[in-house]
């Protein structure tokens, strides 16, 4: 009977979904590569066949495992990860040992270090092969991203000789819905007169999806301001890290970092049928 027991056991907890790792491929020591944890990953059965329902957990305040045990676990030397760009495999990441990115960190270094660029890593988390399809913005398609970062900021009343000094950050063009038009992600930043101690900082970060018309619709912005005499240490900002799609829903969620003052984490948004973008996670990262 107890050995039925056991058996029994050992089959509920072999089928309980367990969480897995998604990390993130950064900059590291002495211009190497490292990753570190964005989240942890449990999926159940989702609500159409072959989707999944996600739960997200911080690997970083996660009481369920100590700094050394998900080192011991998840970093060992030699440890090899799949390297995505865009949820397509890229190459593989290869684990040296422990790293220190900042006061705070989760990180391991990579040996030898990867291409200079930026994208995820995972181990046992299910992605299925796909395409490459996320590259560079085009100068049209950053153009049209431009045309709606100035419409969202004025929605924002941001006075209009201000959007004359607006500058952008790198874009990426990918196929968000696999709809076979490709879609936009940027950040964008409007600064106030740079000669004063205190400058006025606008923000914004959106996702435009494609129209059947040949061109963009903003569905997601997201949009910060520090104003004049505001401590620095309250400033933030969005930039698009990488797209993924975790639930195998056919539509990709972006995966965003948000960046404070010596520190930064990452944020995961998911979008609905109807093309509402929600944040569902936040958290992950390093910093001071």
């Amino acid at each position: 009977m107890l050995h039925f027991a056991a058996a029994l056991l050992a089959a509920t907890v072999s089928l309980t979904p367990q969480p897995q790792v998604l990390f993130a491929l950064v900059r590291g020591e002495e211009d190497g590569m490292a990753i570190e944890p964005i989240t942890m990953v449990t999926r159940k059965p989702g609500p159409c066949a072959g989707c999944w329902k996600l739960s997200f957990a911080d690997p970083t305040q996660d009481e369920g495992m100590t700094e050394d045990e998900f080192t011991a676990r998840y970093y060992r030397h030699g440890l090899k990860y799949r390297a995505l760009a865009g949820g397509a495999d890229v190459g593989t990441a290869t684990v040296d040992e422990e790293a220190n990115l900042g006061c705070e960190s989760l990180a391991a270094s990579l040996s030898p270090p990867l291409p200079d660029y930026w994208g995820l890593a995972v181990g046992s988390l299910h992605v299925p092969p796909r395409k490459l399809v996320r590259h560079e913005a085009t100068a049209a398609e950053k153009n049209a991203l431009l045309a709606l970062a100035r419409d969202a900021f004025r929605q924002k009343g941001v006075p209009p000789a201000l959007l004359e000094k607006m500058e952008k950050s790198d874009a990426i063009s990918t196929d968000l819905n696999q709809d076979g038009k490709r879609d936009l992600i940027g950040s964008f930043e409007v600064v106030g007169d740079k000669t004063k101690e205190y400058h006025d900082y606008h923000r914004i970060f959106l996702i435009a999806m494609a129209d059947d018309a040949g061109g963009y619709r903003a569905e997601f912005v997201w949009y910060s301001r520090l104003a004049p005499g505001t401590n620095e240490a309250r400033t933030e900002t969005m930039n698009v890290f990488d797209t993924i799609d975790l639930d195998e829903d056919g539509t990709d969620e972006v995966i965003a970092t948000t960046e404070y003052y010596e520190s930064h984490d990452y944020v995961i948004l998911k979008r609905s049928p109807s093309g509402k973008w929600t944040i569902v996670y936040r958290g992950g990262g390093s910093g001071c």
